[in-house]
């Protein structure tokens, strides 16, 4: 994948939005430059930086994708559309026949990285009504933390999405009843590292990102284990001949993470590095890992009329 550099106008300061949207107000941080014919490094760093941020967050460097944090209201038209996607969604999953699968969705246009859908979550039908709900991991507040969440289909929406596309995976049966012992054993929260970075190295273990969570779980169930660790996890995935995928950053881009609580590359080989090349765990990985494993049933793009 080439790694060339977007060309950027000249400005006197750069803004970084720190801060979630919408589950306290952003938080806004300002990187002033002092200009004259170019960009300071620094500033264009922190730029950078958002742009490496955005593969876990949204268009802002920390709205969707997989943030969750503020406690202001989202807009009623934001709101109408969420309650719209949502039973879009509600139809779909109703429709697959299963009581279990896995969604994604767009929390920010990272089509230059070969991404589509950026964050993943694990529905579940568990309500004698037959109401769905939603298990995943969301970043706090772009911190350098994770949380577990469980809710509904119109809460996967509501944080400013990129689009109000959503992707249905359907896991074979085999695959599903492992996955289900395991959330009704809550075997699944046993694999959630609170260490996060939107970069996390898929075979390593000193930090995750919202997708591994969710490929983390679907390797034990498909060994048949409610017990292990990441590591039995990640030998799993190992085993199983998991390929994640690789996204190109520029140096300046890199430099950039650093500005970043929830960017971090040092749990990648020395390679990446020298190369500027990181493999990370999408939610086409995690697509594609299922149907080399012959384990994916369905795969069904959900998008409005």
């Amino acid at each position: 994948m080439p790694c060339a550099p977007r060309r950027r106008k000249p400005a006197r300061s750069c803004t970084a939005t720190g801060g979630c949207w919408p589950l306290s107000p952003p938080m806004t941080r300002t990187i002033s430059c002092s200009m004259t014919r170019s960009w300071s490094t620094d500033c264009r760093a922190a730029m950078a930086g958002m742009r490496i941020a955005a593969l876990g967050t949204g268009p802002s460097g920390a709205r969707a994708g997989e943030s969750a944090c503020s406690d202001r209201l989202p807009p009623v038209a934001e709101v109408v559309q969420a309650a719209a996607a949502a039973k879009r969604l509600e139809r779909a999953l109703d429709d697959t026949g299963a009581d279990i699968a896995i969604i994604g969705r767009v929390g920010a246009d990272l089509s230059r990285h070969g991404v589509t859908w950026t964050h993943a979550g694990i529905a579940w039908r568990d309500d004698p009504a037959g109401r769905w709900q939603i298990r995943h991991a969301l970043n706090e507040r772009a911190g350098p933390t994770s949380r577990l969440y469980r809710q509904g289909l119109m809460n996967f929406f509501l944080d400013g999405p990129w689009t109000y596309d959503a992707l249905v995976l359907v896991p074979g049966p085999e695959l599903r009843a492992g996955l289900l012992e395991r959330l009704e054993a809550g075997s699944i929260e046993t694999l959630h590292q609170p260490r996060y970075s939107v970069m996390a190295y898929p075979f390593a273990m000193a930090y995750q990102n919202s997708n591994q969570f969710v490929l983390e779980n679907l390797a034990l169930a498909r060994a048949g284990r409610l017990d292990g660790d990441r590591a039995a996890a990640i030998a799993e995935l190992r085993q199983s001949g998991f390929e994640p995928h690789t996204v190109c950053f520029t140096r300046l881009e890199r430099l950039g993470g650093r500005f970043r609580a929830n960017v971090r590359f040092d749990d990648h080989p020395r390679a990446a590095a020298n190369d500027n090349r990181y493999a990370v765990v999408t939610v086409q990985a995690i697509e594609r890992w299922l149907a080399s494993t012959g384990t994916l049933s369905a795969s069904i793009e959900v998008r409005p009329q």
